[in-house]
């Protein structure tokens, strides 16, 4: 893929991760400032000095600018760990709560109540989130495949 790709890439993945329609109203700004971050920050690499006056070298530390490639899989990365891992990892703590439930005949699910007024409750159960995995391992796919065509 080349620099060019890349970058249209990144940018339709950063416009899909900022758009709440897409999202079923939810928007992951958040995960799209943390990989910006870290690629305004660079890569920190070793490099070496060499001194051929007096015959001598000096390592040190420095930064160098991500490729586009690299941004890309920065992205990718990130995308695979806050969603799909996270799917995976809800599907099972909600197994854990349904066999809980079921042994001591309570409803296995999980609520979150915010505090703000007018807030929804989010109620995590193990149906929606084997749903949620089975739909994390479909993207899981996609990314794989994003990802070796951007090495290629």
């Amino acid at each position: 893929m080349t620099d060019a790709d890349c970058k249209e890439v990144y940018r339709e993945l950063v416009e899909m991760l900022s758009n709440r329609n897409i999202l079923h109203g939810h928007q992951l700004d958040w995960v799209v400032e943390e990989v910006d971050q870290v690629i305004r920050a660079g890569e920190i690499i070793d490099e070496r000095s060499e001194n051929l006056s007096n015959r001598s070298s000096r390592e040190f530390r420095t930064t160098r600018e991500y490729t586009p490639q690299e941004s890309l899989l920065l992205l990718i990365d990130a995308i695979e760990s806050v969603v799909v891992q996270t799917a995976f990892i809800e599907k099972e703590v909600t197994r854990f709560f349904q066999r809980e439930g079921e042994e001591f005949n309570i409803s296995p699910e999980i609520r979150f109540v915010s505090e703000e007024e007018g807030s929804e409750t989010t109620v995590f159960s193990y149906v929606s989130a084997s749903y949620r995995a089975y739909q994390a391992i479909a993207l899981q796919g996609l990314l794989t495949q994003l990802r070796s065509e951007v090495r290629e």
